[in-house]
Order: C-alpha cells, then structure tokens, then sequence
C-alpha cells in the first residue's frame, strides 16, 4: 500500500511538473507542437494578396489625372483667295502682283486640335496691313491682306516678305506658319509697260495621252487627247506641252487654259469623280509610257460634269511663271480624273480633246 501510495505521488507529481512547463512556455510564445493555423501562417505572406498592387494602380490614376497631356494645335491648311496653297508654300513662296486697282487678297487658315480646343488666330505681317481677322469657326479663322504701295530704293525684284500666322489654345500651346511673299511692287501709271497678249498652241508631237492599265497593254497616242476609262479596261490620261521659249523674262499678268470638247464617249462618267489638271515635266520630246508617273502640283479641281475646260486659277498663273522664271523652255500640264480606276464594263467612258482645240493665252509684261 505504501509502494502503491508512492507511485500515486510521483505521478501526480510529474503531471504538474509538465503543466506548470507547458503553461510557461505559451506564456511566452512558444508552441509545443505546430497546429494547422501557425503550418498555414508559415507557408503566406501575412500581408493580405493583392493589397499592394491596388494601392499602386489608384496612385497612378489620380497622378495620370492630375498631369493630363495639353497637345498643342496644327495649323493644316493654307487658302488664298479660294485656293489651297499649302503644299506649294512648302517649297517656294507666294508671288503677289500689283496693279493700279486694289485687290481682293482673301487668307483661311484652317487648323487642328487633338483636345478640341477653341483656337485663337493671329497674323503678323513684314510688310503690308491685316484687315479683318476673324474666326469662321473653332478651328478656322479669315483675313484680308492689303499689300504695300512701294517701290524699295534697292534690293531684289520681286521684294522678300512674309506673313506670320499663329494658332494658340487655351493652355498657351502655339502652332506657327511662315508665309513667305515675293512682291512685285507697283509702279506709276506713265511707268507701266504696256500689256501684251499671246496665244500658243500645244506642240503636237509632245501633246497626246497615255493608256495604263488595260488588256492590251500600255501605250501613248499623240494628236488627240482623251481622259478616262478605257475600251480595254485601262485608264487615260492627257498630256499638253507649250513652247514657252519666247517669254524668257516677262512677267505673267494672267494666263488661260482652253480645251474645247470633241465628244463625250460612253454613257456614264460619273464614277470617275473629280476632273483635275496638274504640272508636269518630261521635257522637248514625243511623249513616253512612263511620264504617266511624274507628279506635280495640281492647279485645278473641276467639276465631274465638266467639258469644256477654261482654267485661269492663280495657280496656273504662278507655275507658269516659276517656270519662265527657271528658264525652261516648255510649260506642260497632266489631266486626269481623281478615280483611277476603270468600271470594268469593256467599254470607254470619257472625254476626248483634239490639239487643234487647245489654247494658253497669255498676258505678260516685259
């Protein structure tokens, strides 16, 4: 009994001997054995996923937000006096002529916005008044120009200047367009040369069309001109060359194309849009396949209803008289319509020119 009552007091004893460690021991943070809670504490991060991430997305929002992008205007299109100068003014500046009477001399500038910002216009001048500034619209303004009454003391002939034309929005974003301007001064009445006309005709073994395109090949016709679509599913182009050799030096007061119309072939131009004219340049000789691909720039845009041409835009004026200027010895045009590409009805739909009918008068000063 007593060896009994010994064995029931070391038992005891020993069980409170392992309590008394196994509370200590969780009093000071340490676990016994590993439960399923602290397996999956070890195993994540105890930052809650994706909690991170959230807040660095909303931080770029707001920052996007508060810097949004002002994108500043362009200024696209130059028109003078109803016509689209912009591509010329790239490469050569604008010829003002004057005379004993005060001329209508028309701007519009018209320009763009990515925000679609109402743009404010404003013109400088080197020489010369503005008239007239105004907005048409939000992205277009117009003005008159009233040219100097001068004959400088010296320098070259015609007179450098320009007009400075400027677009701003409301954020201060500014698009600027130089204007450069050749002037021919105007001069007394008892010092003005007289006017003299001329009327030439095109050189025939240099004037004709070119066939591109069709079944039966590509090829060139001299004599007559026709322009559109082919009888064998090609399209046609004319092609008109003047000798312009006798008019080395003058200057050019106003010039008019004439064709007039020797049939209308086929039953149906109208898919063939607009009619246009535009310089060219192959030079003293019959015409070949391959001038079908020379560009130049474009001096008229005619109606689709149109046949018989009379062209005397201020475009014709001024290429002609870059090219007397240059003291080349041809002037010659490319006529085609805006839609190249034939209906494919086997049959020709368009207009037809004789050489005889073709005529560039022209009125010039020496």
């Amino acid at each position: 009994m007593r060896k009994n009552t010994l064995y029931i007091i070391l038992s005891i004893s020993t069980f409170l001997a392992i309590f008394t460690t196994a509370a200590t021991c969780n009093m000071c943070g340490f676990s016994m054995s590993p439960t399923a809670e602290t397996e999956q504490a070890q195993g994540e991060d105890v930052t809650p996923a994706g909690e991170n991430r959230e807040t660095e997305v909303e931080t770029v929002l707001e920052t996007n937000d508060e810097d949004e992008t002002s994108y500043p205007p362009e200024i696209t299109t130059i028109i003078f006096n109803g016509d689209d100068i912009t591509q010329r003014l790239e490469s050569e500046e604008l010829r003002i002529h004057f005379g004993e009477t005060e001329m209508d001399r028309i701007f519009t500038i018209i320009a763009e916005d990515t925000d679609s910002d109402e743009l404010n216009f404003s013109v400088e001048v080197s020489e010369g008044e503005i008239q007239d500034l105004h907005n048409t619209d939000s992205k277009t303004a117009e003005f008159s120009y009233i040219a100097p009454v001068r004959v400088p003391a010296e320098g070259d002939i015609p007179y450098p200047g320009s007009i400075t034309v400027s677009a701003s929005d409301a954020d201060g974003n500014t698009d600027v367009f130089l204007i450069d301007i050749g002037f021919v001064p105007q001069i007394t009445a008892f010092q003005l040369p007289e006017v003299s006309t001329v009327s030439l005709n095109a050189v025939v073994r240099e004037t004709g069309s070119i066939n591109i395109g069709g079944s039966e090949g590509d090829d060139t016709y001299t004599g007559e001109m026709y322009i559109g679509d082919s009888g064998d599913n090609g399209m046609s182009t004319a092609h008109l060359s003047f000798n312009i050799t006798d008019l080395a030096g003058v200057e050019v007061e106003s010039a008019t194309l004439t064709m007039e119309i020797f049939e209308v072939v086929g039953d149906n131009i109208s898919f063939l849009d607009y009619l246009r004219i535009a310089t060219t340049n192959y030079g003293a000789r019959p015409l070949r396949v391959s001038d079908a691909s020379i560009t130049g720039n474009r001096i008229a845009q005619l109606p689709n209803s149109t046949t018989n041409i009379s062209c005397s835009s201020s475009e014709l004026i001024n290429e002609l008289q870059r090219k007397i200027d240059a003291s080349t010895d041809r002037f010659q045009l490319k006529i085609y319509w805006s839609n190249p590409n034939s209906n494919d009805d086997g049959g020709p739909d368009g207009l037809k020119y004789q050489v005889e009918d073709v005529s560039l008068t022209i009125q010039y000063r020496e």
